[in-house]
């Protein structure tokens, strides 16, 4: 390929403005030129179109050459052509003028939701992500590798998308601070719901929701910590029992039987309990409907009673 380089931007000063914007537009529809010339010839000439872009068929390629190079600027008419008639370098033409555009399509005629969906895993400021976001309604998932953390807290607080929470609960270890803190939140609100979907929660999910809202009640704990029971150990149980208190459960470890009332958090704990062995079992109690007597089972030879320390 001849590699030869040319400077265009003499042609400015040989050659009046109408043969000048002759060869500019001619020079547009020449896709039998090289690349190479192609962005020689737009990168010195100094032209471009400021409104009304309408050519049509030029070749990706060279349409991205045009970008780079300014030759066509952000506009509510040149977005709409590109939008119509070159949907492959879309994402690409908006990206090189975002701060435009943003200012632009804060009108709601010219705002595409779908299209700003795709800008949020962009490479660009998350100023202008924000910008975006604004003016997106509904729920919208926040389950995507190329949100930042600003991000995804903007969307789990305003857009929330409640098939989200399961993941946003096992991924949690692995969230910013900022994702963390909208998650934190999402657990607050779910725990004091009546009807709940069973959650994969941490410890460090329990210890960081518990101890972020200390108006918390006690029943929206508990229900957290039946969540957390099926990841603990032995050892780790008891510890969590004595911080919250429940001494009936802390019992059954002692042998003991005690009465516990019945409801969907305390059956979840004694199932689970039920499952690691830790009691023989559990059944209404005979003098009262409204509870359940529970069965303690025999403690283990040389069980370690130093193992259970407040936390």
């Amino acid at each position: 390929a001849d590699k030869h380089m040319y400077d265009f931007s003499v042609a400015r000063e040989q050659y009046d403005k109408e043969i000048q914007r002759a060869f500019f537009n001619a020079t547009l529809r020449c896709n039998s030129l090289s690349d190479i010339h192609y962005e020689q010839f737009f990168a010195t000439l100094g032209w471009y179109y400021k409104d009304g872009f309408g050519i049509v068929d030029i070749p990706e390629n060279k349409m991205k050459i045009l970008i780079d190079n300014n030759v066509i600027r952000m506009s509510g008419k040149n977005l709409t052509f590109i939008r119509e008639s070159y949907p492959h370098n879309l994402i690409y033409y908006i990206v090189a003028y975002i701060e435009e555009y943003c200012d632009l399509v804060m009108a709601p005629e010219l705002f595409d939701s779908d299209e700003a969906v795709k800008l949020l895993g962009e490479t660009i400021s998350d100023e202008f992500k924000l910008k975006l976001l604004e003016n997106i309604e509904g729920e919208l998932t926040a389950i995507n590798p190329a949100y930042t953390d600003t991000v995804k807290e903007y969307i789990l607080i305003n857009n929330f998308a409640e098939e989200d929470l399961r993941h946003f609960v096992s991924h949690y270890g692995n969230e910013g601070t900022k994702t963390k803190a909208a998650i934190i939140s999402k657990v607050l609100g779910w725990a004091g719901t009546p009807s709940k979907e069973a959650l994969p929660i941490s410890r460090e999910l329990f210890e960081n929701v518990i101890s972020s809202d200390r108006s918390m009640t006690a029943e929206n704990v508990v229900t957290l910590f039946s969540y957390l029971l099926p990841k603990l150990d032995e050892a780790q149980c008891k510890r969590y029992l004595i911080q919250l208190r429940l001494n009936s459960f802390l019992g059954l470890f002692k042998q003991k039987r005690p009465r516990i009332i019945i409801s969907d958090t305390n059956t979840r704990i004694l199932e689970t309990f039920r499952h690691n062995g830790w009691i023989t079992k559990f059944e209404v109690d005979e003098k009262d409907e409204n509870y359940y007597r529970a069965y303690g089972r025999r403690a283990h030879l040389g069980s370690d009673k130093d193992a259970i320390v407040l936390l």
